[in-house]
Order: C-alpha cells, then sequence, then structure tokens
C-alpha cells in the first residue's frame, strides 16, 4: 500500500491485493451475520449408509459371473452373514425362501464374519475374491442373508446372463 499526503490527509491507493481482502472481509461479515449459517446441517447433508446386494453381473477379473454386498451400518459392530449365488432356469419371484422350489441352484456360497466401524462402507463378493466366477446360463440372482447384526436377507434383482 502507498500513502499519498493530500488535502484531505492521507489517501490509500489500493491494489488488486487489498480489494481482495475488502472482498474477503466484506464476505466474512455478511456470513457471520447472516443466522442461516449457524443453524445446525438439514438431515439430508448428514452422512448415512446403504446396504444393497449388487445383481450379479460377469467380471472379466474373475473370469465370470459376481455379485457384490455393499455394507454400512450407522451403528458398526458384528457382522455375520451368507452370500448365496443363484442360477435359475426361469426368471425368479422376489420371494428368495422360494427360489429353491423354482428350481434354482447355488451356484457359489460365501459366510462371512467381521466387526463393522460405524459409517465404513465394506464390500464382500459372492464367490469370494480371488476364486473363478460362476458359470452358466440363465436367470442369475444373488442373496445375502444376515445372522447379525439381525436376521433379515437383502435379495438382488435376477438378471439373465450367459456365462
Amino acid at each position: 500500500m502507498v500513502f499519498r499526503r493530500s488535502g484531505a490527509g492521507l489517501v490509500a491507493v489500493v491494489g488488486r491485493a487489498v480489494a481482495a481482502l475488502m472482498l474477503l472481509v466484506g464476505v466474512t461479515v455478511t456470513a457471520l451475520a447472516s443466522p442461516a449459517q449457524a443453524r445446525e446441517p438439514e438431515p439430508e447433508l448428514l452422512a448415512t449408509c446403504t446396504l444393497s446386494m449388487d445383481s450379479p453381473h460377469v467380471s472379466s477379473g474373475a473370469g465370470g459371473v459376481i455379485a457384490k454386498l455393499r455394507y454400512c451400518d450407522e451403528d458398526g459392530g458384528r457382522v455375520e452373514v451368507d452370500l448365496y449365488l443363484f442360477l435359475c432356469p426361469n426368471k425368479p419371484s422376489s420371494n428368495e425362501a422360494n427360489w429353491k422350489n423354482e428350481g434354482c441352484v447355488v451356484k457359489s456360497w460365501k459366510y462371512y464374519e467381521w466387526t463393522a466401524s460405524a459409517f465404513s462402507t465394506y464390500t464382500r463378493y459372492v464367490p469370494p475374491s480371488g476364486t473363478p466366477g460362476a458359470h452358466g446360463t440363465g436367470w442369475w440372482v444373488a442373496c445375502a442373508a444376515f445372522v447379525l447384526p439381525g436376521v433379515f436377507t437383502v435379495p438382488s434383482a435376477p438378471v439373465y446372463i450367459a456365462a
């Protein structure tokens, strides 16, 4: 900043840096003066967890059909789950309890257990990582059958695959 003497006193010659500082001060004052800025975040902006069983698909890395469980829990804790990959001759019903009666065959199964941290996402595979994918032509569907944190199932959507 350069100061000059004028009839009214010192006058500041404002450069770009001073203009930027004034803009920053103006934004800061506006933000502090606005009570809306100080309130709690809206619920939809808070971190959330989801749980899903992806539809079976052909994986080039596994060389066949796989499915993925994506798990996240807001509380964390012990998790125990069986993952199943079925091949069905016809499009299976939405009730996984009927799949075996509908002619569906288990092509892969894997039991997993772990301790989950709150708000952490975990991905588990069926067939498990490092093993070949399943093969066959027909309707593929996957299901996660939980023992902990509670007893419930999460099915995938069925898809037709020739593999």
